[in-house]
């Protein structure tokens, strides 16, 4: 065996870096999180080494049993060097910080831990049930709500109670929708979705609604994106509360986050230019 050392060894990432070590890293990070069926750990292939890359690169390898340790303790550079290692054609780790690491008991670990997926709040309003059952479920629809972007999960609930108030007083029971998407990803539980709402009009039978905050101009960010996704993909499932489980999956409705201006004889702009990010089902902002 050759002395020569490895050129591709002990890459150092650290936050804030950018360039093609960090979109290789970022490829990596994509093609196991697709191999293992975790989606919702993707980030965007940009070469911006940002915390989102950091912060999924150490749920995946804590996943793939390269950590011997909780997520929380583990440091940045730690994760980003190691990554690195796995990643840019480097072997075995010559270092002694790497070789710990690599010699570290590989725990068994139980998806659960890895696919909690986003925060969920209820809104902590009551919300009548004015109209009936929804029927059965062959739809949903994407919508804004033409207002103020709140940035914490406390604004957004003091919007959306606001919003409620709204709701209520024009005779539909409450807030109208059945998930708000907030900027911090945390989802809000709005109108049970198994009862019909006012959200699309003349089309709310059999239809859920989904909602973010914001206005023409303003779009999704990698935050909303992944909890989107998520709901997708397990708004039907047990890891969501029973009062707005679904059904079926998302995906397999007949209509799947239509537009609101979409919907015939409905002439608004919402969603604005949330429009691709319901049209990709959360791949797209």
């Amino acid at each position: 065996m050759s002395d020569r050392p490895n050129k591709f060894v002990h890459r150092e990432l650290r936050a804030g870096m950018s360039g093609p070590d960090v979109r290789k890293v970022q490829e990596g990070l994509n093609r196991r999180a697709s191999w293992r069926d975790l989606e919702f750990l993707r980030v965007v292939e940009d070469g911006v080494c940002g915390p989102v890359t950091i912060d999924h690169a150490a749920k995946l390898l804590y996943a793939m049993g390269l950590f011997g340790r909780p997520i929380i303790r583990v440091r940045r550079d730690e994760v980003l060097s190691f990554y690195c290692q796995r990643l840019l054609r480097g072997s075995r780790p010559r270092t002694a910080p790497m070789k710990a690491l690599d010699q570290a008991r590989r725990p068994r670990v139980r998806r659960w831990r890895l696919d909690q997926g986003p925060r969920i709040v209820r809104l902590g309003r009551a919300i009548s049930n004015v109209f009936g059952p929804l029927g059965t479920f062959e739809a949903t629809s994407g919508h804004y709500t033409a207002g103020p972007v709140p940035t914490s999960d406390a604004e957004g609930l003091a919007l959306f109670r606001a919003y409620h108030e709204h709701h209520r007083r024009l005779g539909w029971g409450g807030l109208s929708y059945a998930f708000v998407v907030l900027p911090t990803g945390t989802i809000i539980l709005g109108h049970e979705p198994m009862q019909k709402a006012a959200h699309v009009l003349n089309h709310n039978s059999g239809n859920v609604g989904v909602v973010v905050p914001g206005t023409t101009g303003d779009t999704a960010n990698a935050a909303q994106q992944r909890t989107l996704r998520w709901l997708v993909a397990n708004a039907h499932t047990s890891r969501m509360p029973s009062s707005h489980r679904l059904p079926k999956p998302i995906g397999q409705a007949s209509i799947v986050l239509r537009p609101h201006q979409d919907w015939p004889d409905n002439f608004t702009g919402c969603p604005g230019d949330f429009r691709p990010f319901y049209e990709s089902r959360g791949q797209r902002a």
